[in-house]
């Protein structure tokens, strides 16, 4: 069970495209937090990776989760 951010974290696969950026796929977001990380990161601009699925970029699903989402709380719920 999920009870601190930094759980939630590692909880997440962080992927590497062949140039290096690092991301995280949206549908790996464990459930309460990948509703709550769609609704607060709505809006960023996010790689693209054929066959995917909904992408965020790893540096800012991290800075979600640490509330350091531009002003946003991050993830409720966790310590």
């Amino acid at each position: 069970m999920i009870k601190t951010k930094q759980q939630l974290f590692d909880a997440v696969p962080v992927q590497t495209m062949e140039c290096g950026t690092r991301y995280v796929r949206v549908n790996d977001i464990p459930e309460p937090w990948r509703m709550q990380a769609q609704n607060d990161i709505r809006g960023c601009a996010c790689p693209v990776v054929e066959g995917q699925g909904p992408l965020y970029y790893a540096r800012d699903f991290q800075d979600w989760v640490q509330g350091r989402w531009w002003g946003t709380p991050g993830p409720k719920g966790l310590a």
